[in-house]
């Protein structure tokens, strides 16, 4: 729950952190004196990223340059006091031309 937030229904706090928690993992996996190669080597490297259980695990090791074809999904817990992963992740499939 974050009250600061003005629009707590708008999922951009969520990705934001998300997004800046793998920024900040691949940096520190990069070593003291990260390089482009290092990052990437360094997150591929993930193979259980939950984002501290906002999101079901992932692995940044499979399918690098594919689309996701599952997606994870947070709902306010019973109390109003947190989030919940919702299960099973809600998952598609790639469709071809």
């Amino acid at each position: 729950f974050a009250p600061q937030v003005a629009q707590p229904e708008q999922d951009i706090a969520v990705i934001s952190y998300i997004s800046t928690d793998i920024f900040l993992r691949g940096l520190q996996l990069a070593g003291s004196c990260p390089t482009r190669q290092g990052f990437i080597d360094g997150l591929r490297a993930v193979n259980s990223y939950d984002a501290d259980g906002l999101i079901s695990t992932i692995s940044f090791r499979d399918g690098a340059a594919r689309p996701s074809t599952c997606y994870s999904f947070v709902q306010a817990n019973a109390a109003g006091s947190g989030f919940v992963v919702v299960e099973p992740n809600l998952c598609g499939h790639e469709l071809s031309p």
